[in-house]
């Protein structure tokens, strides 16, 4: 065995090597992750070209370790432990725009923060997820929850093309024009593609702004209504008045927590946030419930508002501008969230909240419906790795500010909340999934591959490409 990964490096290419004495959270200040699931990696090494990347994988392959590639460092569910090379792919920054093949290629380490604006200026969209500090390839390969499902899809659903490094270090472009082995590897970067390959750039489809009947100046309409306990009952039905969602253009979330400060009132709240891809005008019938007379009644406030398509992720992005390694999630994917479940599940909170007031001032709530015709339409014949697209629910229990015994304390809990959201579809016989982006480390991994075919083909791929294991993937190889 090597003395050391530095031996095989150029000096010009940082290598981090632990020491006893460091500290997880101050090495990967930015990685979101359970800490109880993680430990020191065996180093921490940020390459600056594809030559670079490839000896590492050399080097892992012949010392038995596993190469982590990160980009956003968002996938909280990672496992990094001392058999673990930490691939920092932050100089892979790269961002082209091409309007002639109405695509835009990026590095292997880009946030969505760092091409939206690219993008927009160009007079382009694409399925940017609802967090700008999420790594593009990351959040892509998961899935990729955006305001623009209805239409385009998951953000995996945009991907073009892919440039990537093998375990054996081979470098290839696939693409929808791949064949055989390639082609089935490129099927499953699409939604299910952790732990297969290193992405050295990513290309994704563009989609034309004036294509889209919007306000003036380019911007998307957003409501929010924020509801007191005593009308939490009418929020439950306005909620299941407002879906499933039927118009394509249209999402709409529901959130239980402490109201934020600089609210009108304090303690538990119920906010009902909806999204328009269009003018103020056409969303006044799918949203009619939510701006009667009786809402604005009922609510706190009921607060329109237009916002540009390149700043649609500002509000969910303040939450988590300084990293995260301390924020947990529970999440499950749904066909059906009645109004019975929304009051079970305010219920078990308020009584949560009156349990353990500390501990629920750091958790939120979310129970987000969408259309899934985009979905569908993008994936008819069911080849790409994402399994779930005949959901429309996405239910969440969010944790932040958490110290490691407190995620351990929460976890009955959250569990529990996870059984209120599946209860439903429980009683139809539907199977349990998770949103691959937001599971958490240990799930069961059925729920991510959840037919049996694509479980195998996931396999399938991962013996063909990786018979060795040098990068992770969960499903083959395991937790640890």
């Amino acid at each position: 065995m090597a003395a050391s990964i530095k031996d095989v490096l150029p000096s010009t290419c940082s290598v981090v090597i632990p020491s006893k004495d460091s500290v997880l959270k101050e090495l990967l200040p930015r990685r979101w992750m359970q800490q109880t699931s993680s430990s020191l990696p065996a180093s921490i090494i940020t390459p600056s070209t594809e030559e670079e990347i490839i000896e590492v994988v050399k080097y892992a392959s012949a010392n038995s370790l596993r190469v982590l590639p990160a980009g956003g460092g968002c996938s909280a569910y990672v496992v990094v432990n001392g058999k673990t090379i930490y691939l920092d792919m932050q100089n892979f920054k790269d961002v082209t725009v091409d309007t002639t093949k109405h695509v835009v290629t990026v590095g292997g380490g880009v946030r969505w923060a760092e091409i939206i604006g690219k993008v927009v200026e160009k007079g382009y969209y694409t399925a940017w997820t609802h967090f700008s500090s999420t790594g593009v390839v990351g959040s892509s390969f998961g899935g990729g929850l955006n305001s623009f499902i209805g239409m385009i899809g998951y953000s995996c659903d945009q991907i073009h093309s892919a440039r990537v490094i093998t375990a054996k270090g081979d470098v290839l472009t696939l693409s929808h024009e791949s064949t055989g082995q390639e082609k089935a590897l490129f099927n499953m970067l699409r939604g299910g593609g952790v732990g297969l390959v290193i992405v050295t750039s990513l290309t994704l489809r563009l989609h034309k702004i004036s294509s889209l009947d919007i306000e003036e100046g380019g911007k998307a309409v957003d409501y929010t209504a924020m509801f007191p306990p005593p009308a939490f009952e009418y929020a439950a039905e306005l909620y299941a008045k407002l879906t499933p969602i039927t118009d394509k253009r249209f999402s709409v979330g529901c959130a239980i927590m402490n109201a934020p400060p600089g609210m009108p009132i304090s303690g538990p709240v119920m906010m009902i946030s909806a999204n328009f891809i269009g003018t103020l005008e056409a969303s006044k019938a799918p949203l009619e419930p939510l701006l009667s007379e009786e809402t604005k009644s009922k609510a706190l406030f009921v607060m329109p508002k237009t916002t540009e398509l390149a700043r649609m992720t500002e509000q969910a992005d303040g939450r988590f501008r300084n990293g995260n390694a301390d924020m947990d999630a529970y999440n499950a994917m749904m066909t059906r969230i009645p109004a019975s479940t929304v009051r079970a599940v305010v219920q078990r909170w308020i009584q949560f909240n009156e349990e353990s007031p500390a501990l629920a001032a750091k958790s939120t709530l979310v129970m987000a419906g969408f259309s899934n015709a985009g979905p569908q339409a993008a994936d008819p014949e069911r080849e790409t790795g994402f399994c779930h697209r005949e959901r429309r629910f996405l239910g969440q229990v969010i944790w932040t500010g958490m110290t490691d015994d407190e995620i351990r304390l929460v976890g009955p809990f959250s569990e529990e909340i996870l059984a209120i959201f599946r209860k439903e579809d429980d009683a139809h016989g539907v199977p349990k999934t998770v949103f691959p982006n937001n599971m958490r480390a240990g799930t069961d991994m059925t729920q991510m591959y959840s037919t049996a075919a694509k479980m195998e083909a996931v396999h399938e791929v991962k013996q063909y490409w990786d018979p060795e294991g040098v990068f992770w993937n969960p499903a083959v190889n395991g937790w640890k």
